[in-house]
């Protein structure tokens, strides 16, 4: 049994690692630079504000629910460019920040609350690993909590 549980657990590991998405790239005109930049100048700005020692609502306000929240903008700029790095990056950051908040959630046995915190942050970076490994060890941990986080994620 003892190979049966390695395998088991290097193919979970395995089945997170699916490759971020190509990103095409595309020539961009001085007017869509100069929109891009100013939508990333206005992502980071915000992102400032986005601490992980903040209540998890106002972290999911900032990055993913609030009007012109980080996600909204970070998108818009990557209609404009596909392939913009620093846009990338501030998605990365994002995905990090819920997982840290996630983590100490979790930590607190504040299962639903991280559950949501890890959606929101999927949400803006849906193949993030750190975040996909922090809600399969969740709900290994707590079957009801996920259950209780997909029903209140779908709609009725």
């Amino acid at each position: 049994t003892g190979a049966y549980g390695y395998r088991s657990y290097l193919q979970q590991d395995l089945d997170l690692a699916m490759p971020e998405p190509m990103r095409r790239h595309v020539q961009l005109t001085e007017d869509q630079r100069k929109e891009v930049a100013e939508y990333l100048m206005l992502a980071a700005d915000n992102l400032k504000d986005a601490k992980p020692t903040l209540d998890p609502q106002d972290l999911s306000y900032i990055l993913t629910d609030g009007p012109n929240n980080v996600n909204q903008i970070v998108n818009a700029a990557l209609r404009i460019e596909p392939d913009n790095k620093k846009a990338l990056e501030l998605k990365a950051t994002m995905a990090s920040l819920c997982e840290q908040k996630a983590r100490e959630l979790s930590d607190a046995g504040r299962l639903p609350d991280a559950l949501t915190l890890i959606k929101r942050g999927l949400s803006a970076k849906p193949n993030d690993r750190a975040l996909m490994r922090l809600q399969r060890d969740i709900c290994n941990r707590d079957m009801q909590a996920c259950a209780a986080a997909d029903d209140a994620g779908s709609p009725p």
